[in-house]
């Protein structure tokens, strides 16, 4: 269905009243798609070939007089004589190819009715003749070679069979014509034959120089096959259809309705002509081609016997198909393609990620170059703040931990359980309990301990609200490195610690070591993550556009505590190097290595019956983060493909100190805990309190 004429508002100034004169026909097949792009088929030529066009009203100004011939003859016996001597490629009498190619280039004047392709170019191929004293059309050899040596790329051909087809000169001569690179467009005839007519000439040598058209009746409800048109038949993975009734105008230069496969041939001339306008580089056949692979299904699922490839669409033949992106060395499909970027960078900024994709220039699967704006494929996940607060007061509310100690092992459990979003029979939310951290440590001397670990981003801890400091630089840099195996050895009042880490989930691996010398008052620690799939904790998204395969991150991390009367004050800061990991098939082409940076400090004192703490954090962010990606950015025609351009990035982060603000009290009995934190503008505020009872 189409939205009925009388019923749609003017959408922008091609839809105007000659655009409207073909209404249906032209909606049918989203002709107005093309004109608002401004694809009307400028610089295109197309042949006629016909009993000529006569050059008044809608025509005036359309012929391409140096391109247009007169083949007429005048055939008595074995005498041929040019039946207008002097030539004459359109006058009164051409009934038929006037109104062609009037549906073909016809003028936006203001008067009349307009072609769907105004901006083409008519060469009149002139082949009515008269033979033994009968009026005929000879398609004679001439208009093959004359269409090859002017390289006039598509031939509209609406003209019945003749006895001639299939014989071995006929597939010769369109041949000729093919090896040129053009498309001969052919009605398929108005007998209601169960095949197109001409279809002898179609053979495995001359099938990409042909296309075939069948007619379609169309009003604004339902489009079916015309009675009188030829089937698609033996010639359907050739074969399209088209609106076999348009308003076009006649030799006279009157406004009348012409019907049939000859008016439905030249609405395929027309839309291989607005395929070629906007890309020159293509063939005639190129624009076959990608007219036949993106007509709109009709009849019997897939291609068949009625409709062939069915109903041509403007739009998708316009639209790109399959478009890769390539950054010179390989090609990766558009659709699989996406860009992630965590927090710690910056995908926005002015010379950043964003900014490089937001002009583009990719090629399709027919080598068709676009240009757009790709900047929506780079995406940077942030966890919604309302969200990340319900998620944790569920864990708050719902957590726990059991444990217990002797003298050579001590082990502890932390739970909660999440709301899962299913009721059970009750109408009562289900939960689902998750492991929220485990800690083991034997003892193997008094000097010796070995450890083990799990930590979860579901982990209630104390520091998530501002309550105490953290100072798990590796729990920053990937939240994935999610357990851990290590061993502790004290050497007087100094511990050494050596750690290693790991996590997998969904194809994203994380491995990782770190050494640590801590004391009653300070720490040291060094380490290092191998991000496999992921960079600071963040999937690296897909396809050529993908942020890396993985990192490598080496970090130093200081932390310091000590008192000053009755505050307690513990601080620390880490800074980190990072190298992606980058692949022939990216986009991006080179990384420097990325310098990242997190610290915080929390002064903590008695107060109230409890303790009260403040302090202020900056989350781990980039400081340095500079590359370059390597992109399409425009096309040479005379080389026949893309340009590149290497275009620097910066993503170094935005620092965003949070002032942290925490209380807490507990008992025998019960416990109370209030926590909140902000940035400094005032622009992101949040609050949570807890409170705990023992009831026996």
């Amino acid at each position: 269905m189409i939205t009925p004429e009388a019923q749609q508002p003017q959408r922008s100034a091609q839809d105007d009243r000659e655009y409207r004169q073909n209404y249906v026909a032209a909606e049918l097949i989203n002709g107005l798609y093309a004109l608002e792009s401004g694809w009307d088929g400028s610089g295109v030529v197309v042949g006629v070939v016909d009993d000529g066009v006569n050059e008044i009203g809608e025509l005036a100004g359309q012929i391409d007089h140096d391109l247009s011939k007169d083949f007429g003859l005048e055939i008595n016996g074995s005498s041929r004589q040019p039946l207008r001597p002097g030539g004459q490629t359109g006058d009164a009498n051409s009934t038929h190819g006037t109104p062609v190619a009037a549906i073909i280039a016809g003028k936006n004047d203001g008067r009349g009715t307009q072609g769907l392709a105004p901006g083409v170019k008519i060469a009149s191929l002139r082949i009515d003749s008269v033979s033994d004293g009968e009026e005929t059309m000879l398609l004679g050899s001439d208009v093959y070679e004359w269409a090859a040596d002017k390289k006039i790329p598509i031939l509209n051909m609406s003209l019945s069979s003749n006895d001639e087809g299939g014989k071995p000169y006929q597939i010769e001569r369109i041949l000729r014509y093919g090896a040129s690179g053009g498309l001969i467009v052919r009605s398929a005839g108005n007998s209601g034959k169960d095949n197109v007519s001409n279809f002898r000439d179609l053979t495995d040598e001359t099938a990409n120089v042909q296309i075939f058209v069948v007619a379609i009746d169309a009003d604004e409800r339902n489009y079916t096959i015309s009675s009188y048109s030829d089937r698609c038949g033996v010639a359907m993975d050739r074969c399209v259809a088209a609106v076999g009734e348009n308003v076009t105008m006649n030799a006279d230069g009157q406004t009348v309705y012409f019907a049939g496969t000859s008016s439905a041939a030249p609405q395929v001339s027309a839309l291989a002509a607005m395929v070629l306008s906007k890309w020159p580089q293509l063939s005639g056949q190129d624009a076959g081609n990608i007219i036949l692979n993106t007509a709109r299904d009709m009849g019997e699922t897939g291609t068949d016997a009625i409709y062939g490839r069915g109903l041509i669409d403007v739009r998708a033949a316009l639209e790109p198909i399959n478009p890769a992106l390539s950054n010179g060395r390989s090609s990766t499909a558009v659709s699989s393609s996406i860009a992630v970027v965590g927090g710690v960078l910056d995908a926005w900024g002015p010379a950043s990620l964003g900014a490089a994709y937001a002009d583009i220039t990719v090629l399709d699967a027919y080598g068709r170059n676009y240009s757009g704006d790709l900047s929506g494929l780079v995406v940077s996940p942030k966890q919604g703040e309302e969200r990340w607060l319900h998620r944790r007061m569920d864990a708050q509310a719902n957590s726990g931990v059991s444990g217990f100690t002797s003298q050579k092992m001590s082990a502890s459990v932390g739970y909660t359980a999440l709301p899962t979003r299913y009721l059970d029979e009750d109408g009562q939310e289900l939960l689902q309990n998750r492991l929220t951290a485990a800690q083991l440590a034997y003892r193997i001397d008094t000097a010796t301990t070995v450890t083990a670990g799990y930590n979860s981003t579901d982990n209630v801890m104390d520091d998530f609200m501002g309550l105490a400091p953290s100072s798990d630089a590796m729990f920053a840099y990937s939240p994935l490195a999610q357990t851990s195996i290590g061993v502790r050895h004290v050497v007087g009042e100094t511990l050494l610690s050596l750690n290693a880490v790991g996590g997998k989930r969904d194809g994203m691996s994380v491995v990782g070591t770190s050494a640590a010398l801590s004391s009653k008052q300070s720490s040291l620690k060094f380490g290092y993550l191998g991000e496999k799939g992921t960079v600071f904790g963040t999937p690296v998204g897909a396809g050529a556009m993908r942020f890396g395969d993985g990192a490598d991150t080496l970090f130093f991390e200081a932390a310091q505590g000590f008192a000053i009367g009755g505050w307690t004050l513990e601080g620390y800061a880490s800074l980190g190097a990072t190298k992606l990991k980058l692949s022939d098939d990216m986009l991006l082409t080179k990384a420097g290595t990325i310098a990242s940076g997190r610290y915080g400090f929390t002064t903590s004192r008695s107060a109230w019956g409890g303790r009260l703490s403040m302090g202020v954090a900056q989350r781990l962010v980039g400081l340095r983060a500079n590359g370059v990606v390597t992109v399409g950015s425009d096309y040479d025609l005379a080389s026949r493909s893309l340009r590149f351009e290497q275009r620097p990035i910066d993503m170094r982060g935005k620092l965003r100190p949070e002032i942290t603000l925490g209380y807490e009290k507990s008992g025998e009995r019960s416990a109370l805990r209030v926590g909140a934190a902000s940035d400094l503008a005032g622009n992101s505020v949040r609050a949570l309190a807890t409170y705990r009872l023992k009831l026996n």
